[in-house]
């Protein structure tokens, strides 16, 4: 099974996701979303949003890992490249 991070500047892919928390533009943010591939394709396994000009520095505004593909590492790596 190999893992591809597609980064995108819009967030059609993530849309679903904000639909119940979206206060804020989106388009000051970048989303990166992860996903795993195999035979059948790629399946979307998590996420992470960070903001294009961060005053304060942080590296990460939103992370999410479906719950089925919690516990195995996804999390970390997704925090690990968001650096």
């Amino acid at each position: 099974m190999k893992y591809v991070m597609y980064y995108s500047d819009i967030f059609d892919a993530c849309y679903s996701i904000y639909l119940q928390t979206l206060y804020y533009d989106v388009e000051p943010f970048l989303f990166y979303v992860l996903t795993a591939n195999d035979d059948t394709g790629c399946h979307f396994v998590g996420y992470f949003s960070k903001e294009k000009h961060c005053q304060q520095k942080y590296n990460v505004s939103c992370i999410t890992t479906l719950p089925h593909h919690q516990r195995k590492g996804y999390g970390k790596f997704l925090i690990d490249f968001s650096e």
